[in-house]
């Protein structure tokens, strides 16, 4: 199975550059149509905080990290889009490659 995690948005203020909101998916992408689950996650940015990272220095890797500890639980996520894989009741494509 093959679970990928992508950030397709971020909300941020234009004064320090805090982000306060990450729009996230999850896509299963081995069964024969893409399954996904998505949502969004709140923060409250704090420019003064000494763990504060603006806009412009973010990666995905940790937003992810933040989608995570914000509540989202990424075991629970990735075994519901097994789940959802696991009752698929049609298949398309051929046998061979």
């Amino acid at each position: 199975m093959a679970i990928t995690w992508k950030i397709t948005k971020l909300d941020s203020n234009n004064a320090d550059g805090g982000v306060f909101r990450v729009h996230w998916k999850a896509i299963e992408n081995s069964g024969p149509e893409k399954l996904k689950i998505y949502g969004t996650v709140g923060f409250e940015p704090d420019a003064s905080d000494s763990g504060f990272i603006s806009y412009d220095s973010l990666t995905e890797s940790k937003v992810l990290d933040w989608v995570w500890a914000g509540g989202v639980s990424k075991d629970e996520t990735e075994n519901a889009l097994t789940a959802q894989l696991a009752a698929s009741t049609t298949s398309e494509g051929v046998p061979w490659t």
